[in-house]
């Protein structure tokens, strides 16, 4: 089963899928090889995991939207499926696809893929009526392919798009009368939506705070927790809970499977095997029920077929060794879905079972000692779990067993029950619900207020340093030490193996070198600049009115990634949103002891940056180039707590531009700089502007990277960061081309993700960029 599921990864890491007549003659060549010599038998389910992963593969890719169809009008037929939401005159739902055709044929091409898209994640901007689930609709829309932010530390949101069939993202352009407007009488997630809004009737007693856990429990509609909730659920580490995760649909299945034994006490002519089996099937039957209320979500869907092997597995077949049926029930869930193995809640769910496993092992009958016994159980685990919590997200709340250990009682064995039958309650009288909604609320709020003092507190988060594989196996090696049997002498030596995970594996920089990494933001602009002994942020990306910003999406996972829980120098460029849409969230998360800015920003102390400022770190120069004092009021040049950011149209051509000097190596920063500034520039500087790297003046923009300033800054290399497909058409043709005219490589985040360039003593460039290092079949 093991070589079965690592074999199915494996396809993953693919840069491409290959031919079909490879891909699928290869592996079907060894079955019957293997099936003639007894020898190989052995390698039959890694040649069955390879097939598999290849199909998934191919029908995955042979859905996705064709190439020819970007950026043209495409009218679709389709339900909508999901819970749409719904911001001010704006609605984002994913549709179904029944009926797709691009209105102009004549773009169709021959390498069109044959079979059209499943599903689409649509962006309406100018909707009026609600978009409910269930709905048919016919639609004029533009399409793109997904495409997520390809950085080291962040989320693959492609991965998931392409395990969910979502093959195409865009908005609507002209909404059609449908052809047949009629809803299905039976229609899951337009149940779900009804039972969100029953719950909402119901529990009309408790703020919209608490009806948004009560919604997010028990059908998974997360769309009420706001970002706030959001943030003090992760920082208690509290945030498994309140999500329907693979601990609630365990609890469902335990729960049903008790009520169900018990139950069967009262029919004495059933025998004992008989009520096992039926306790068996109706607890999985109720575990069904509750992943479909919660949408079939793809961690439902794992859990579910988690659960049903090993209750099954048990069933069958007494005999099989629990750790077996856990090699089963992965086998299973990489079956079900083959990527997920890149996910980390599939790592995070069969690390606890296999913990837990080890350390009761044979010893069950200690597991019913009581509440004591359990709670010291609980610590144990989510101490063993430090180490897989550490690499997957870089930062660990340490009261986070503690809240646990209150937290994961109350809400698995009173607010999820009582929940339950609150809703249970509601199709026998609406008062009954209410008042078990508002017993409901009651706990939610009391949660809130725990957690919000405990967060005030006791916020003690350990930000790990930069984790390799190899520390990662080490401490999980330690975990295995410390819990062996007591007859074992010296398990305290466990915690050795612990000590590459706290100490970090970093590799530190020399007097004059720099490592300068721009991020992966889309349209917009985020870059890292390290040193020996200092790290500064240039610009942050941008903030949606949604609440998603790149600062949290991107740049933090990133900075956690690297190790660096500080910033020394956090520089803002201009206001524009896209380059400035993170601020307040980075001078919160990583405290950078200045700020320097040529925008205003509400409650930031902030420096304005103009020509003339200086300073050296460990070897490296920094120097502001623009710009000039003048282009400032004197009011802002001594203010330091600045208001709103500045909206002038001049705001591109007041963008602070840094050059970095190493030992070896230079590079340019320029913001959203255009022609004008540039003269200026060489006017004032003239050789001083040659640096080796150039950040692309306005993201490629036409009105930027004139001839002269090519020619007089003379880069060995230019990096443009730009967003997929973006609507201004960023980096344009024309620059592109004036920068190949001269013979001077060009590298785009849109292509290549996360662009690092490395300056050291020994090698003066050293270019690395994400795509090509970290490369995965269904980014094409």
């Amino acid at each position: 089963m093991i070589r079965f599921s690592l074999a199915v990864a494996v396809i993953g890491f693919f840069p491409g899928i290959p031919p079909l007549w490879l891909g699928l003659g290869l592996p079907l060549l060894g079955l019957v090889l293997s099936t003639c010599l007894r020898t190989l038998g052995w390698f039959r389910p890694v040649l069955f995991g390879l097939l598999w992963g290849l199909i998934y593969g191919y029908w995955g890719m042979a859905h996705q939207l064709p190439e020819s169809w970007q950026g043209k009008d495409v009218e679709v037929l389709g339900q909508v499926t999901g819970l749409p939401t719904h911001q001010h005159n704006q609605c984002r739902f994913v549709l179904t696809v029944d009926e797709i055709s691009v209105i102009d044929e004549s773009t169709i091409t021959s390498n069109d893929n044959l079979l059209f898209p499943r599903k689409l994640r649509l962006s309406n901007y100018h909707c009026p009526e609600s978009v409910n689930p269930g709905d048919l609709l016919h639609l004029v829309v533009r399409l793109k392919r997904p495409r997520g932010y390809r950085n080291p530390g962040g989320f693959d949101s492609e991965r998931r798009n392409f395990s969910l069939g979502i093959d195409g993202v865009g908005y609507v352009r002209q909404s059609l009368i449908a052809k047949n407007g009629r809803v299905e009488f039976w229609n899951l997630h337009r149940m779900r939506w009804q039972l969100s809004n029953l719950i909402a009737e119901n529990a009309k007693t408790s703020d919209a705070n608490q009806i948004a856990v009560l919604q997010g429990l028990l059908v998974g509609d997360k769309r009420g927790i706001s970002t706030r909730q959001w943030q003090l659920f992760r920082d208690t580490g509290v945030i498994h809970l309140l999500v329907i995760s693979g601990l609630h649909i365990g609890l469902v299945c335990a729960a049903g499977y008790a009520l169900l034994f018990y139950a069967g006490r009262l029919v004495p002519m059933i025998s004992l095997t008989t009520r096992i089996r039926v306790a068996v099937f109706g607890a999985l039957f109720l575990s069904l029920i509750y992943s479909l209320m919660a949408g079939f979500s793809l961690p439902t869907q794992r859990a579910l077929v988690m659960v049903s092997v090993l209750l099954v597995g048990w069933l069958i077949h007494r005999r099989l060794g629990a750790w077996v049926r856990l090699k089963f029930a992965m086998a299973a869930v990489v079956a079900f879905d083959p990527l997920a193995l890149f996910s980390p809640g599939f790592w995070l769910s069969f690390g606890a079972a296999g913990i837990l496993l080890y350390v009761i092992g044979g010893r069950v009958a200690g597991v019913q000692a009581g509440i004591i016994h359990l709670s010291r159980l609980q610590l144990t685990i989510s101490l063993l779990m430090l180490p897989l919590l550490a690499f997957q997200f870089y930062q660990v709340p340490l009261v986070s067993p503690l809240v646990n250990l209150i937290a994961v009682p109350v809400v698995s064995f009173l607010l999820l029950p009582l929940a339950f039958v609150s809703l249970i309650a509601a199709a026998i009288s609406d008062q009954l619900s209410a008042l078990g909604f508002h017993g409901c609320g009651v706990l939610i709020q009391l949660g809130f207020q725990f957690l919000a003092w405990m967060d005030s507190n006791l916020n003690w988060i350990w930000h790990p340093p930069v984790i390799s594989y190899g520390a990662l196996v080490m401490a999980l090696l330690g975990v295995l030490v410390l819990f062996l049997p007591a007859a074992f002498p010296g398990r305290w030596l466990g915690t050795l193996l612990w000590l590459p995970m706290l100490t970090g594996s970093t590799q530190p920089f020399r007097d004059g070198e720099f490592r300068l990494t721009t991020l992966d933001v889309g349209q917009g602009l985020s870059v890292v600049v390290e040193t020996a002994n200092h790290r500064m942020l240039y610009d942050t990306g941008r903030s949606f009115r949604s609440g998603f910003n790149l600062a949290e999406a991107v740049v933090e996972p990133y900075l956690r990634q690297r190790g660096i829980h500080q910033l020394d120098l956090l520089m803002i460029s201009h206001g524009d949103n896209d380059h400035a849409g993170g601020a307040v969230n980075i001078v919160k998360a990583f405290e950078p002891e200045r700020v320097i800015s040529s925008a205003r920003f509400e409650g930031i102390a902030t420096t304005p940056c103009y020509a003339g400022q200086r300073w050296h770190w460990d070897g490296v120069d920094f120097e502001l180039l623009h710009p000039q004092p003048l282009a400032f009021p004197k009011s802002l040049l001594k203010s330091t707590a600045l208001s709103k950011p500045n909206h002038s149209s001049s705001r591109n051509n007041r963008s602070c531009v840094l050059k970095i000097s190493g030992l070896q190596s230079s590079v340019l920063l320029t913001g959203d700089i255009e022609t004008v500034v540039e003269e200026q520039l060489l006017k004032k500087y003239g050789e001083f502007l040659n640096v080796d790297i150039l950040l692309a003046p306005h993201h490629g923009s036409k009105s930027s990277s004139s001839d002269s300033f090519l020619d007089q800054v003379s880069p060995e290399m230019v990096i443009v960061s730009s967003g997929y497909r973006n609507r201004f058409g960023h980096p344009h043709p024309s620059v592109i081309k004036r920068i190949r005219q001269r013979e001077i490589p060009v590298y785009d985040t849109a292509k290549s993700g996360a662009i690092s360039v490395q300056s050291s003593v020994k090698q003066p460039l050293l270019l690395i960029e994400y795509t090509e290092k970290k490369q995965h079949y269904w980014w094409n």
